[in-house]
């Protein structure tokens, strides 16, 4: 029972791949590459091999096809979450709108005045106006557009690049700025708490950070004092809720579609529920949501049922996505059938890192 993955020797540079026995949970061999090759020459050499476990990459499945092609190969299942949800932020990425009305929903439960001008910091200020300075921009294209000039003349008339010209009058609306998740040492996530604890007296960055770390928070000290330190001059500090609620990014959506309901909170929820609103949206949810408990209940019984959905729906993308696993049709059953996965795999890449980068990074292929 085989694992095959590929490693970074040099990220972005060079690859190795590496061959793990699944059975006996260690690594067998490295191979100085990644390529089809090397797998097909290294499985010719080494007869027995019965299972395959890969990523979707067609590599290792020429590979696996040439050396050993009576074995069977079985697609890893994390890799299949991972194609559906670029799929579904391509799609998100153009549905500015309905983000951006899901958004509009949600701060119209909770309505909150907008800050007066002088309460804006000189960050809130430059962002207003960069992104009146977008709107304005797309207003005059749209315009000129509807005067029947061509992209060349708008781009012209505009001083933009032709690209932007055109993306900016294919849009159905203002292309707005993706908004980032707050990441593992964001302090974002306690700004209620830190809150509390200053306007109880607590100015210590120190002991606010301590507390924090007790918490749970994996960021420096640094980021806690830089946070804090604007508060110094306003007493109190700024309420949190005075901006709009900015719309999720593309790939949060992706990311709610293809989780479980009760795993979302109440703003999540009820995000969801907003965008369902719409029957196109509400039918690709539905597709991806049976995607995804077929994979986690590994019900293969349903695959052919899901494929055939797909096909027959008006979803361009996710029926790209359906004729690249019917392609390896044979890889994705199996995944759905076996108990077989790369994230064994996966963590003895992990573990091949720490090796590598030992001894001030002099780690080598031998080694």
């Amino acid at each position: 029972m085989l694992g095959v993955d590929d490693w970074a020797k040099r990220k972005g540079k060079s690859y190795g791949t590496i061959l793990v026995d699944l059975e006996r949970h260690r690594p067998i061999d490295l191979l100085p590459d990644r390529t089809s090759d090397a797998l097909a020459d290294w499985l010719r050499g080494h007869v027995g091999v019965e299972i395959l476990s890969r990523d979707r990459g067609k590599d290792y499945a020429e590979g696996g096809r040439q050396g050993a092609p009576n074995e069977v190969q079985v697609a890893d299942r994390w890799h299949l979450f991972k194609n559906l949800g670029d799929v579904l932020e391509r799609v998100m990425t153009r549905e500015h709108r309905r983000l951006r009305d899901a958004a509009a929903h949600i701060e119209e439960t909770r309505p909150l005045d907008p800050p007066p001008e002088h309460e804006l910091t000189r960050a809130e200020r430059e962002k207003r106006d960069r992104r009146a300075r977008r709107v304005e921009r797309y207003e005059t294209v749209q315009e000129l557009k509807a005067k029947g000039l061509a992209i060349s003349a708008i781009a012209r008339a505009t001083g933009l690049t032709w690209i932007t010209a055109k993306k900016l009058a294919s849009a159905p609306s203002v292309p707005e700025r993706t908004v980032r998740r707050p990441g593992p040492v964001s302090v974002i996530p306690y700004d209620a708490y830190l809150r509390e604890r200053w306007e109880a007296g607590n100015r210590n960055a120190e002991q606010l950070w301590r507390e924090l770390r007790e918490m749970g928070y994996q960021g420096s000290d640094q980021t806690v004092r830089r946070y804090i330190a604007s508060w110094r001059w306003t007493d109190p500090p700024l309420p949190t809720g005075t901006s709009a609620f900015q719309p999720y990014s593309p790939r949060h959506v992706a990311w709610l579609f293809m989780q479980q309901r009760n795993t979302l909170s109440n703003e999540e929820t009820t995000y969801l529920e907003h965008l369902r609103t719409d029957g196109q949206v509400a039918g690709l949810y539905d597709l991806v949501q049976t995607f995804c408990r077929m994979v986690r209940d590994r019900d293969v019984a349903c695959l052919d049922d899901w494929l055939g959905a797909v096909s027959t729906s008006s979803f361009r993308d996710l029926c790209g996505f359906a004729l690249h696993l019917k392609q390896d049709y044979e890889a994705v059953r199996a995944a759905l059938s076996l108990p077989w996965s790369n994230g064994q795999t996966e963590g003895q890449i992990t573990r091949l890192k720490l090796l590598k980068r030992q001894m001030y990074g002099r780690a080598n292929l031998d080694l």
